[in-house]
């Protein structure tokens, strides 16, 4: 008789990877880039199976370029030591810039480039291979003026780039697969009604893509506005940008610009605090539906509403179905006012109607300290629950690097692990917003900074990905499970391996318990079995596994992306 089950994720990789390159030591992580001219503003890809992409700027005898590095989920780079130069930028001083890729496709960057002496959206499409799709690309040559482009890939290959222009207003622009402009030789803008749009970010759905930004109507007047454009760059969402933010709880804090995070659904997920009188903040939570609207309170819900604290930069995940199952996660740095000043790092989950699920007060993740925190970045991982990660300690001095993982029923966290621990200063924490491999990667040192990243489990541990959590494990575990490609779009396959024959069902259920796939009822022998199971008739969400075999029962959570 089976007195337990193991759950057990399978890697599944087209040919034999090389050594893994995550690092299990926090001492030394992975060095992505360490050019002795210096590195900067890493941004990081969604990370699968398949790998991802960690862009950065490096510096150069005439200023700081584009590079970007693609590494397989064992975290071995593919294109050599410091990755490939995508853009000669010829600015001496370094500005945002927009990274998009679904992995294993292509990368599609977006930045400033100086072409002549006149500021131009520079754009490139790199495939795996490293080869760049669209040569040197200029995306607009604004007139204007071009400040922090952002870039969100199309289904159809192309992409819609968007910037600061220097006439104050938004500007965006689609490409299609070969880089050719579609919407006009200007794109289309977003006139603010007074002062200045500064973008925040995008994120695409097919045709349509979601752009959001600071609207700074005056120097005390700083709000968060988000549009949603169609296929032809109509707005969809009224002749004004949707106010998510709209000053009436406070400002956003000057030169701070959120970006959206996908919803699934064609919506958009927001983040942000808003600063009140001389030292009080507070962080918000939006969900703008599909059409516009807001699916929590005008303004956003509160994260927490204990009294006494401060709380500030705040970061969101998303698992998916854009948290309607529950599966919304904030994290943020929550002080202690002054002069006692004290930090800690704080979460929240929130209902689907924008209801903190984990109380008031939200959960500690790590208890209050004198040390400095920032940097609070959360993502998700795929084979568990949400992975935050902090910085500690102040730049220049001698920073490091925690992180923590909730339970695997998403009731808690557990307690904190180092990532880094050397001691040098940390500057642009990064991680994705979306499920995935859970990847972290900064700015490391100060003279010159290299760029570092580490990969961590859903067990908290540094290091390759390894085997997903167990819910009923035990020392005479008889079977595993494993579903791969995950998460599941369309066609996957189940991994069920026995040590002995048994009588086996494998079925699917959807949050609400009811059955929605029976992938298997009937005897299996010992060994492997690879059973065939197609979601495409399945809602994005997360779902249920469950095994049984004779009288013993087990589940793994699985999610299915569109």
């Amino acid at each position: 008789m089976l007195r337990s089950l193991v759950l057990a994720a399978a890697v599944l990789v087209a040919a034999p990877l090389a050594r893994a390159q995550w690092s299990t030591d926090p001492a030394t992580p992975l060095t992505i880039a360490d050019r002795p001219t210096g590195q900067a503003q890493p941004k990081v890809s969604r990370f699968d199976y398949g790998g991802g992409y960690i862009s950065w700027l490096g510096g150069g005898g005439d200023g700081y370029d584009v590079y970007l590095q693609r590494l397989d989920a064992q975290g071995n780079p593919q294109w050599g030591a410091d990755g490939i130069r995508v853009a000669d930028r010829s600015y001496s001083s370094t500005q945002d810039y927009g990274l998009d890729a679904f992995p294993p496709g292509d990368a599609y960057l977006a930045f400033r480039i100086d072409v002549g002496g006149t500021a131009q959206v520079g754009a490139r499409r790199i495939a795996p291979d490293g080869t760049s799709i669209w040569g040197d690309l200029v995306a607009s040559a604004d007139p204007a003026g071009v400040n922090s482009p952002k870039i969100a890939q199309m289904t159809d290959g192309g992409a819609v780039v968007g910037w600061t222009s220097g006439d104050g207003a938004l500007r965006l622009q689609r490409l299609d697969a070969s880089g050719a402009r579609m919407w006009g030789a200007d794109g289309v803008a977003i006139v603010p009604p007074s002062g200045v749009f500064f973008i925040g970010g995008l994120v695409s759905y097919g045709s349509s893509v979601v752009v959001s930004g600071q609207a700074q109507l005056s120097f005390a007047d700083r709000r968060l506005w988000a549009q949603k454009f169609d296929a032809a760059g109509t707005p969809l969402w009224g002749t004004t940008p949707v106010n998510v933010s709209d000053g009436t709880t406070g400002v956003l804090q000057f030169g701070y610009f959120p970006a959206p995070v996908p919803d699934f659904d064609g919506g958009a997920i927001f983040t942000w605090y808003a600063v009140s009188g001389v030292a009080g903040a507070q962080s918000y939570v939006q969900v703008v539906r599909p059409d516009g609207s807001f699916a929590f309170p005008q303004n956003g819900a509160e994260v927490a509403v204990t009294p006494g604290r401060v709380r500030v930069a705040p970061d969101i995940v998303v698992a998916a179905n854009g948290g309607r199952d529950g599966n919304l996660v904030v994290a943020w740095v929550e002080e202690t006012p002054s002069p006692s000043r004290q930090f800690s790092v704080v979460a929240q989950r929130f209902s689907p109607s924008g209801q903190r699920v984990w109380g008031d007060g939200g959960r500690v993740v790590t208890p209050l300290d004198d040390a400095q925190i920032s940097q609070v970045r959360v993502t998700w991982t795929t084979e568990g629950g949400p992975a935050v990660a902090w910085a500690t300690g102040m730049a220049p001095g001698p920073m490091t690097i925690s992180g923590a993982i909730t339970d695997f029923d998403l009731n808690d966290f557990y307690p904190p692990f180092p990532i880094k621990t050397t001691a040098t200063s940390v500057s642009r924490l990064e991680a994705p917003s979306t499920l995935g491999l859970a990847v972290f990667a900064w700015a490391d040192g100060d003279d010159p900074a290299s760029i570092q990243a580490q990969h961590v489990n859903w067990d908290g541990r540094i290091g390759p990905p390894t085997a997903t959590p167990s819910v009923a494990a035990g020392p005479d575990a008889q079977a595993t499970l494993a579903v791969a490609p995950h998460p599941v779009v369309g066609a996957t396959t189940v991994r069920v391996t026995l040590v002995q024959p048994a009588a086996v069902r494998l079925e699917v259920l959807d949050a609400l318990g009811r059955r929605v796939a029976v992938v298997t009822d009937g005897s299996l022998g010992a060994g492997d079995h690879v059973l065939p199971w197609d979601a495409t008739g399945l809602a994005p969400g997360v779902y249920l596994a469950r095994l049984s075999v004779g009288d013993a029962t087990t589940a793994r959570r699985v999610v299915v992306a569109r």
